[in-house]
């Protein structure tokens, strides 16, 4: 994040529970370091209650992730590190789509920011606004605080009775299928694996095709045969991929005459 003199940066570290979507943590310096990025991964762990071992913490490659100070850090709260592999771009897509959904906001300033505490002021509107007021595309439109809380499962079972169950009872018209799909998500995965097409059974081939196939195939060696007979009996012969025959007519080639009698060099003069 820009800072108000031209070179100077401010730095943001999120901490975001990639399950409901809820940033849980967050704080602006004015450096990056692995110091700043334990305590605040130290902070979140005790607000959140997170026993020893039950949290995995994904991040990037960035220094302050693997530093020494931040690395001691995770292994006293019991913090499994997690980092993105070199050169993959997409190994971290739920931090990468945050950071965009926050730069991408309407209220963010096209400079830079005055200060510190302005930056400050406007990340903790924005983190109001994304975890209380963002209905968020990825877990079926509620607010990541409501997901955060267990309380979207109510909140999808009424939307799917209440307003699509009953507006496709009372006008059943509009769809010619089931109404959209309001289940909860159960299960967020990192990096899901790609499905693979798997086809074991032989594809059949009409039985056809081979039959014309076969009986083209001698035509075509029977008029190369042809030909070549032909080429023999005229006389033609081939020298380095370019066909020489017999001069029929000498005097209209120019062959043998003088330079200043050959119509076709004065042509290209």
């Amino acid at each position: 994040m820009k800072g108000p003199v031209t070179g100077a940066y401010y730095y943001l570290y999120l901490v975001e529970d990639i399950f409901s979507r809820l940033i849980v943590g967050w704080t602006i310096e004015e450096v990056e370091s692995a110091e700043h990025a334990a305590r605040l991964i130290d902070r979140v762990c005790q607000e959140q209650g997170i026993s020893i071992g039950s949290l995995t913490l994904h991040s990037d490659n960035g220094a302050p992730m693997k530093g020494a100070t931040m690395l001691a850090t995770l292994e006293r709260l019991g913090v499994v590190p997690s980092l993105s592999r070199p050169s993959v771009s997409d190994d971290n897509p739920y931090s990468e789509s945050l950071f965009k959904r926050l730069k991408y906001r309407p209220s963010y300033p096209d400079g830079a920011f005055d200060g510190l505490d302005e930056a400050t002021e406007w990340v903790g509107r924005f983190v109001e606004w994304h975890n209380t007021e963002h209905l968020h595309s990825a877990i079926r439109f509620v607010t990541p605080q409501s997901r955060h809380l267990g309380l979207d499962k109510a909140i999808l079972d009424k939307r799917s009775a209440a307003v699509y169950e009953n507006a496709k009872r009372l006008n059943p018209l509009r769809w010619s299928r089931h109404t959209r799909n309001w289940s909860a998500i159960t299960e967020v995965h990192l990096n899901p694996k790609k499905e693979t097409i798997e086809n074991p059974v032989e594809i059949p081939i009409h039985q056809g095709c081979g039959r014309n196939v076969s009986k083209r195939r001698p035509q075509c060696a029977q008029a190369s045969g042809q030909m070549k007979r032909n080429v023999r009996a005229s006389g033609v012969s081939s020298e380095n991929g370019f066909h020489r025959g017999s001069i029929t007519n000498d005097q209209e080639s120019g062959r043998d005459l003088p330079r200043g009698k050959n119509r076709l060099s004065d042509d290209l003069l």
